[in-house]
């Protein structure tokens, strides 16, 4: 009984999306059309900022419900990005089925600390030249991310087939 009630209490006080998302939520910064040069990215949420380094780093962020603002710079480039989140029914329907919302805090405190949402995982940030001069690097990197976005789409449906087969036996 005394290991139940702590336990009962810590889930009546947390929401579905916290338990099973956790309260931050990673992400991989890719700034396109950047050369060599250090590029240093500020990113910003209600209140908080982050920071990244380099063509490609990955940051963890609070969830929240506010768009993630992105300002990357370098000596000649600089690029500025702001990244809606996605609301994810799926966790507020938990909640509900958990216990209606009325019996335990679970959706004001999921909807309070924004856990309900999730940032994508691949965040990009076109580069500019400050000078106004044409960027032929950002062309390539655009098809460079284009063609990873498109084999990890392919992973991905792969992936669910396989499950899908498994799932029926074969």
């Amino acid at each position: 009984m005394k290991k139940i009630l702590p336990t009962v209490i810590a889930l009546s006080i947390t929401g579905c999306s916290t338990i099973f998302n956790g309260s931050t939520d990673d992400v991989n910064l890719r700034a396109l059309g950047t050369d060599d040069r250090t590029t240093e990215c500020i990113i910003k949420s209600n209140g908080a900022e982050y920071f990244a380094n380099g063509r490609v780093d990955s940051v963890s962020v609070d969830r929240d419900s506010d768009d993630l603002f992105i300002r990357c710079n370098n000596e000649t480039q600089e690029g500025i990005e702001t990244v809606e989140p996605e609301f994810m029914g799926g966790y507020l329907f938990l909640d509900i089925l958990w216990d209606a919302c009325i019996l335990t805090l679970s959706c004001p405190i999921d909807l309070a600390t924004g856990n309900f949402y999730d940032y994508p995982d691949n965040i990009s940030v076109e580069m500019k030249n400050k000078d106004g001069s044409e960027n032929s690097l950002l062309l390539a990197h655009k098809e460079e991310e284009a063609i990873r976005i498109e084999k990890e789409k392919a992973e991905k449906k792969q992936k669910s087939e396989q499950n899908r087969n498994r799932s029926r036996g074969h």
